[in-house]
């Protein structure tokens, strides 16, 4: 779990700093119009999210949002979070170029002419970037039905095989100029939302 975004009465604070002294004549004002904004805020931050993934990645913004999770704020606690909940990446037959199909088991697959033989197994991860061909992994269906993309592994007397995954977009999340522009933009929403609650709280109470 990794935390992406985080909001609290410091944020609120410093964005409404001039209407302080009208929330506080309002009971629990400022923490109302605080988890308010922070809690439209993380919502509009987790799209945001899923749309600057889906922008790089070969993901679709329902993927990412499914590993996304906000911890909303309340007036009790007016402090919020977004946080990736899951592990960032999918397994890596979600990006195969070309046909997924497994190469044919063992030793059907010495039976198929070299010419048509599968090697390796072709995977383009970001939309921008060119396809890489992984010429040690292969396309396996396993007993359950899942098909995956998997290479060999030597461990001492034991071979083993495991499933491969992505690189993780959260680690690409977390780059210094992406998190900046996140979080510039996320600040930009919030400031905006903060504005337009405590005005709403002060409308509400008759002193604006």
């Amino acid at each position: 779990m990794a935390l992406l975004i985080r909001l609290d009465m410091d944020n609120a604070s410093a964005v409404v700093e001039e209407m302080l002294d009208a929330l506080s004549s309002v009971e629990q004002g400022a923490q109302k119009a605080a988890s308010r904004a922070i809690n439209k805020t993380l919502k509009n931050a987790a799209r945001l999210t899923a749309r600057m993934v889906a922008g790089e990645f070969r993901v679709t913004q329902s993927e990412v949002l499914a590993q996304v999770d906000v911890r909303k704020a309340t007036y009790a606690r007016p402090d919020g979070e977004l946080v990736f909940s899951g592990r960032g990446s999918l397994p890596l037959v979600r990006y195969v170029v070309g046909s997924t199909e497994p190469v044919p088991t063992m030793p059907g697959y010495y039976r198929t002419p070299k010419a048509q033989r599968h090697r390796g197994v072709k995977v383009r991860v970001k939309k921008t970037g060119r396809a890489s061909v992984l010429t040690s992994a292969f396309l396996a269906r396993m007993d359950s039905g899942h098909v995956g993309v998997f290479e060999r592994v030597d461990e001492g007397w034991d071979s083993k095989i495991r499933e491969l995954y992505s690189i993780s977009y959260l680690t690409w999340l977390q780059n210094d100029l992406v998190a900046d522009e996140l979080e510039e933009r996320v600040a930009e929403r919030f400031a905006h939302h903060m504005e337009h609650e405590a005005r709403f709280v002060l409308q509400q109470a008759g002193l604006r």
